[in-house]
């Protein structure tokens, strides 16, 4: 994965928090010829609202920063990231902005970006966010993915639901083989995502990166999209 993805629109790196605690894991995923031949990033599906059992999954607008913000601003959920949280709601809402045309400035990449909501509690605006799930798509034919699971909500399998989601929606709808994720070694739930999502380790990386005084190692590994698909 590149460490320069502006997935989120803050260069997210490879290293990850734990799985549902305030978490971000991150993808590779390698596109290749499908019954309808190569996937055209020029034409990207549409962009909708996913679901799940539990969660609506909604594609980021700038008023979800002030519906996000406060949760977001948790220093747990930068641990495994050499990133901090978002200066202000003000800061936020500018980068969803952003973020809300779907497409990089030079439209060589796709933006995907959701805040994910309970489904019991569609009628309160301001409630049931549980965390945001990213994925920025390539011309290459890779994409990089990443979720945060707010504090409060750890340990609820809305991580594993969500990126599970997610993962469905780039293999049926961009078409992709193989699914890469690196993560810090020390993230042991991470770690636990990922196998539990299919994941096989295919390497490891010492030294990967160094922030917040202290070294990063990373694990590699792969999924490939028959599995995602099952």
């Amino acid at each position: 994965m590149s460490r320069s993805s502006p997935c989120d629109g803050r260069n997210i790196p490879s290293t990850t928090p734990g799985n549902e605690q305030g978490a971000e894991i991150t993808f590779l995923v390698r596109w290749a010829r499908t019954e309808g031949g190569w996937r055209d990033l020029a034409g990207p599906p549409k962009e909708k609202i996913l679901e799940t059992g539990r969660l609506l999954i909604e594609p980021i607008q700038p008023w979800h920063a002030h519906l996000l913000y406060e949760n977001l601003t948790d220093e747990r959920l930068y641990q495994f990231i050499p990133i901090d949280p978002p200066d202000s709601v003000d800061a936020l809402e500018t980068r969803y902005r952003k973020l809300s045309s779907r497409r990089s400035p030079d439209g060589s990449e796709v933006w995907l970006n959701f805040a994910m909501r309970l489904r019991q509690d569609g009628a309160r605006k301001n409630a049931g966010y549980v965390g945001t799930l990213e994925a920025t798509v390539y011309q290459n034919r890779s994409a990089y993915l990443a979720y945060t699971v707010f504090v409060p909500l750890w340990r609820r399998g809305y991580a594993r639901e969500g990126c599970g989601r997610l993962l469905r929606h780039l293999a049926e709808d961009y078409g992709t083989q193989v699914v890469t994720a690196e993560m810090d070694t020390r993230n042991a739930a991470s770690v636990s995502l990922a196998e539990s999502l299919g994941f096989e380790r295919v390497g490891f990386t010492p030294d990967a990166d160094h922030f917040k005084g202290s070294v990063s190692d990373e694990f590699r590994y792969e999924l490939r999209a028959d599995a995602i698909l099952g």
